[in-house]
C-alpha cells in the first residue's frame, strides 16, 4: 500500500468537503448509506474496530485500517471516517489494494 498518496487523496477529499470524522457522524453515514469507505486508525481499541467491522459488514461499506487517518484531514486525534464520495472512495481502495501487488 502507499500510504503517502493514502494520505494525500483523503486531504483532497477532507478540502472538497466529502468526508466525516467522529464516532457518530460515521455511524449515521453508514446508517444512511452514505458512506462509501470507512477509515479506522490502527491504534483504537479492539472492541472500536469490531463495532466497525459489524456495522460496516451490515450495510455492505468496505473498512479499511490506516495509522492516523485523521491526521491527514486535518482534525489529529480521531479515530475513524467515512468517505461520502464514491470517486474518492474508489481511488482510496485502489492504493489499499495496489501495495500487494508492487515489486
Amino acid at each position: 500500500m502507499d500510504e503517502r498518496k493514502a494520505y494525500n487523496l483523503i486531504g483532497l477529499c477532507a478540502r472538497a468537503r466529502r468526508l466525516v470524522i467522529g464516532a457518530q457522524a460515521v455511524e449515521q453515514a453508514v446508517r444512511n448509506h452514505r458512506a462509501y469507505l470507512v477509515i479506522v486508525d490502527v491504534h483504537s481499541a479492539d472492541n472500536t474496530k469490531k463495532q466497525y467491522d459489524n456495522l460496516c459488514a451490515y450495510h455492505g461499506v468496505h473498512v479499511r485500517y490506516l495509522q492516523a487517518p485523521c491526521q491527514a484531514a486535518g482534525k489529529p486525534g480521531g479515530m475513524a471516517m467515512a468517505i461520502l464520495d464514491q470517486g474518492f472512495a474508489q481511488a482510496i481502495e485502489k492504493e489499499f489494494n495496489c501495495g500487494t501487488n508492487r515489486g
